[in-house]
């Protein structure tokens, strides 16, 4: 029971040493205790949309942009096909990285699916690169289509 105690208390000063070091000290004051990261001003200075911008960044506001235009291309239960991560950086896309279709599904409220899914061909919507760093949603039309951009995808491994 003694030995239980020491090696608790040892612990405890582990903790409070490594925390006290000046690099974990400033990470400590600037992620978990700055005023910007208090969730009590968050809740009450910003709106759901402008926290989910600062906790996912440019990622989230891309992708909920996109979404946003579905009603356009008047697909009826759209799946967008997600590109590997290694794909968009050939693309030389800066500050996006493409999240796994449950953070996908997260973000925007709909479905979402990689390369290797059972149900990639579900998918009616992929994303279109531009070389001036647009990125645009197009539709699949057929499924010879959708076996192109799969052959293009399958280079590239996925990246969680």
């Amino acid at each position: 029971m003694v030995s239980k105690i020491k090696l608790t208390l040892l612990s405890v000063v582990v903790i409070v040493v490594f925390f006290n070091l000046p690099f974990y000290k400033t990470w400590v004051k600037t992620r978990l205790f700055s005023e910007e990261n208090n969730i009590a001003t968050q809740l009450s200075q910003m709106s759901r949309e402008e926290r989910m911008i600062n906790r996912f960044g440019n990622s989230y506001k891309v992708l909920k942009d996109l979404t946003a235009n579905f009603h356009r291309l008047q697909t009826a239960e759209p799946v967008l096909l997600l590109p590997p991560q290694g794909f968009v950086n050939d693309k030389k896309v800066e500050n996006l990285l493409i999240p796994e279709p449950a953070i996908f599904y997260y973000f925007t409220g709909y479905k979402a699916v990689w390369y290797d899914s059972p149900d990639v061909y579900r998918a009616t919507l992929a994303l279109e690169f531009a070389s001036d760093d647009r990125i645009f949603l197009k539709r699949i039309k057929s499924p010879q289509e959708l076996n192109q951009l799969l052959l293009q995808y399958r280079q590239y491994k996925l990246d969680l």
